[in-house]
C-alpha cells in the first residue's frame, strides 16, 4: 500500500447522523413513523418507552 491509498474507516451510527442534513434526518424519522403506522395500524404512543423514540 502506498501513501496515496486511503484506508476506509468504519463510521459509527452517531457519526452518520452527524453527517446528515436536517432534511435527511427528518425524512429518516418520517419513514420510521410511517413504517410503524403501516405495521401497527395506529400512531406511536407517547406513553410507551419503546415507541417514545418515534416522538420528537
Amino acid at each position: 500500500m502506498n501513501s496515496s491509498e486511503t484506508i476506509p474507516v468504519p463510521v459509527s451510527r452517531m457519526a452518520e447522523v452527524c453527517l446528515m442534513t436536517q432534511s435527511e434526518r427528518w425524512q429518516m424519522q418520517y419513514e420510521q413513523v410511517m413504517a410503524f403506522i403501516v405495521t401497527n395500524h395506529r400512531r406511536p404512543s407517547k406513553y410507551y418507552a419503546e415507541e417514545r423514540l418515534l416522538w420528537n
